[in-house]
């Protein structure tokens, strides 16, 4: 077999990379050049699971591709930074796609289902050597008719001990707030959204839209208010860190900010029809955010539902 080679590298600009190799790698079906853009020992974070070395990248991805044959990762922004040994970028991607195949919830449905993804990832010299992979999988599970607590019982079951050491490690880290300035000003924003708290019109501007799903929107800060106590139901949040922000300019005076956050919580009632089990989780989320005049004026949001009810149940 031929060996495929990849256009992108460290010569091209970190925008023309991510969107060249997930169109190559994704639209263009090149799975086995993630061997050529992934580190040999690329580390994956995802909730559901933590995957270690570029051959679970490329099974992965076939995996997926087996199952959603008609896939496509169409891009709707990337926020990037530098950092001293290389580059951060944020990507968001929906994905409209068919289920053709077997996946890892379940027999194929033949349903048309859409998903919204975002992709941090570490690029060193036109490789990438870590990733924080969040997908927004409960209206997934839904859109494709599963019983949610059925596929959350089975994730559970299959949870390995890198992705359970994970879990634990967040559950335990510090919590202390951040002492940057912008790190600390995301988590206040984060932990008063969270809490439905009337703080939140501080970080929030009145006509905000928020799209906290791939099939949702609200409109106003009392739609984004009410959206914490709808999703989270009976689950308490007792911490929010920001692990990562990186920030572009956005037209004549905003920002653009892209926010990767854990928040850890406390199972205190029914959370997606599960009774309360006063268990301790972690989410794993990220937050695309345009800012004028200092509040929050559009807002993308994803988390992992599944992943947070896999360690509940």
């Amino acid at each position: 077999m031929v060996r495929q080679v990849g256009q992108y590298g460290a010569q091209s600009s970190l925008l023309e990379y991510i969107y060249g190799i997930t169109f190559e790698i994704w639209e263009e079906r090149g799975v086995e050049l993630i061997r050529q853009y992934y580190g040999e020992d690329i580390r994956v974070f995802a909730l559901g699971h933590v995957s270690d070395g570029v051959d679970a990248v490329v099974s992965g991805t076939q995996d997926t591709l087996d199952a959603f044959p008609d896939r496509l990762l169409l891009a709707e922004n990337v926020i990037w930074s530098k950092d001293p040994d290389g580059q951060y970028s944020s990507h968001r991607i929906m994905s409209p796609m068919t289920n053709l195949g077997v996946s890892a919830y379940g027999p194929a449905t033949g349903k048309q289902v859409s998903v919204r993804t975002i992709a941090d990832c570490f690029v060193q010299e036109g490789v990438i050597t870590k990733e924080w992979l969040i997908r927004d999988t409960l209206p997934l599970v839904t859109q494709l008719g599963f019983n949610p607590l059925e596929v959350a019982q089975q994730q559970q079951q299959s949870l390995t001990p890198a992705t359970r050491a994970y879990h634990e490690a967040e559950l335990a880290r510090d919590t202390s707030e951040s002492t940057h300035e912008l790190t600390a000003w995301a988590e206040q924003a984060l932990a008063a959204r969270w809490t439905g708290s009337a703080q939140t019109s501080e970080f929030y501007a009145p006509f905000i839209v928020s799209y906290p799903g791939p099939l949702e929107y609200l409109s106003g800060i009392q739609g984004v208010k009410g959206h914490a106590t709808n999703v989270l139901g009976g689950l308490r949040p007792t911490s929010v860190r920001v692990d990562h922000v990186a920030v572009q300019a956005w037209g004549h005076e905003g920002q653009e900010v892209a926010v990767r956050w854990t928040m850890n919580v406390e199972h205190v009632a029914e959370y997606v029809g599960l009774p309360a089990s006063n268990k301790a989780a972690v989410i794993l989320g990220s937050a695309h955010w345009r800012i004028t005049d200092e509040r929050i004026a559009t807002e993308w949001l994803v988390f992992d539902g599944m992943g947070v009810l896999a360690q509940l149940s």
